[in-house]
Parts: structure tokens; sequence; C-alpha cells
């Protein structure tokens, strides 16, 4: 049947040469338009067997930093803690660096910088820190946390400890700058 329709086709004068040079350049072209298309459900592939992110993970990737809400095959979802919503293709996850912040174990240390005033009482500031943090629910006690000089100029500590669960990140401080001032 096929090689009737051919037979007709140049009989009636039509040259299937050119036809067929359309069609190879028309499907370089769709090729060209699925590459990227192609290469995010591959990589979609790659996420759902691997599994280095899985639903309700804490990641960062690249200027992200959400919880995953959703994995598709072309495309993963991610929720900020601004409940902002961001579709992240899954090629990103192949070729980009990922941090996974609670990948096997849902507690990270947290760093807090806290800026006081020059000239306060050093001792005074660290017993402080070491109190906020003993007296706050998603830290834990062992190991404990830690009190630190940071910069002596300007006089910027930094409290350093474990939180129980990288979901409280933004109500236990992290990637918040905290200030203080001396009384």
């Amino acid at each position: 049947m096929g090689l009737g329709i051919i037979v007709a086709v140049q009989s009636i004068g039509l040259n299937l040469t050119s036809l067929a040079v359309v069609f190879g350049l028309l499907s370089v072209g769709i090729g060209f338009g699925l590459q990227h298309v192609a290469s995010n459900f591959v990589s979609g592939l790659i996420v759902l067997f691997e599994r280095p992110i899985k639903i309700g993970d804490r990641i960062t990737i690249g200027d992200v930093w959400g919880d995953v809400v959703n994995i598709s095959l072309r495309a993963t979802l991610i929720r900020t803690v601004d409940n902002i919503s961001i579709i992240v293709p899954n090629s990103e996850f192949i070729t980009s660096r990922v941090i996974n912040w609670s990948h096997r174990d849902p507690k990270v240390r947290v760093h807090i910088p806290v800026g006081v005033a020059y000239g306060s009482d050093v001792p005074l500031v660290i017993k402080s820190l070491l109190e906020v943090a003993d007296n706050h629910p998603q830290i834990m006690k062992d190991p404990p946390p830690q009190g630190l000089v940071q910069r002596v100029r300007g006089l910027i500590f930094e409290l350093r400890a474990f939180d129980l669960d990288t979901r409280s990140q933004g109500k236990t401080g992290h990637h918040q700058r905290v200030e203080q001032r001396n009384r």
C-alpha cells in the first residue's frame, strides 16, 4: 500500500526528495525543541528511582530553599518558607548541587548571629544566648548548644545549637539575623 502511494505521488509530478528534506528539517527542529523535555523526563526517572529527595524533604537547590511538595516526571514542586511554590525542572536535581536538610536525620545545627553593642559583658552575652537555647523547646540538650564570639570588632556572637526538626528552622532562627542591644 505504501509503495502504491509513493508511485501515485510520483506519477502526478510531486518530488519526494524535497518532501523528505522538509520532513527531515522538521524532525530536527522538533528534536531540538523536545531536548529539554526529554532531559527533564529522564532526570525525573532518575530522581524517582534513586530518591535523593522525597516529598516532605527540606532542600536547598541554587537560591531556592523549601519543602518538596510534589515530584513528577518533568518537574518538582518546592514550597518555600514564605509559602511560595516554585517549579524546578528535574534536570536541575541531576546537574546542580542539592542540599537535603532532612535526608536521613531531621536534626540540623543552626547558626544564629547576634550583634551586641561594643563594650558589652562578653560572659553575660554568652550566658544569655545559652539560656535562650536551653529554654527553646526545639533545641536539643545533647549535643549542648554553644555560644561563641564570632568577631570581636563590632562584637558579633553566634549561637550554635542542634534543632530537632528542620521544619522549625524559621522558628528557631535559621537564616535569620537577631539583633540584641546592650541595656
